[in-house]
């Protein structure tokens, strides 16, 4: 585990999930996207995670989000969210009396597939795209909603995203939001 500033590669795809609890009482969404290389949209996902806290949706967020670029083919990806305890809890040794036990090892076995994977914690005021999806996932009433076509009303903000791709990474600052070189704790699994 390091700080480092980390760039996707030409063949990588960028999953960046985010999650949403309304109230204690009220439905948790959790939502993301994938991204190619470039900043272009390769698909979307919400879904309901139910009555529930943070860390289980944002823990679903990460297995849906793994699942579908597994079955989508891409193999090498990096995968960012704006929870140091998920990073933690992922990355560290197995808890057996955990709460989420069974999400958490169905993640690491997700990660020991034959691919290459980088988990990072991003800020979360870089998740404009993803608090809007894990937002319709709280209202959706599904489990998992996947978005083949980019939404309309998610246009204008990855634009934003795709104008900072095509800077170059030598433009890219660390404190802005919209940017993915990001100062992040990761795990690279070789």
């Amino acid at each position: 585990m390091g700080v480092s500033c980390i760039f996707p590669v030409l063949v990588q795809v960028l999953i960046h999930v985010d999650e949403s609890a309304l109230g204690s009482l009220d439905p948790t969404g959790y939502g993301g996207l994938c991204r190619d290389s470039s900043g272009r949209w390769q698909c979307g996902f919400y879904g309901d995670a139910g009555i529930t806290d943070n860390l289980h949706a944002e823990l679903r967020a990460i297995q849906d989000g793994l699942m579908i670029v597994w079955r989508r083919n891409f193999r090498n990806v990096i995968c960012v969210y704006d929870s140091l305890h998920v990073v933690n809890l992922v990355l560290g040794s197995r808890e057996p009396f955990h709460r989420y036990t069974t999400l958490v090892v169905e993640i690491k076995d997700l990660l020991g597939h034959e691919w290459r994977t980088s988990l990072m914690h991003s800020l979360r005021e870089g998740n404009q795209c993803m608090n809007f999806l894990s937002k319709w996932g709280s209202n959706c009433k599904s489990k998992l909603v996947i978005i083949n076509d980019m939404l309309v009303e998610l246009r204008p903000l990855l634009q934003i995203v795709q104008v900072f791709f095509y800077l170059g990474e030598f433009s890219l600052f660390v404190s802005s939001p919209f940017t993915f070189c990001l100062f992040a704790m990761y795990y690279q699994k070789k």
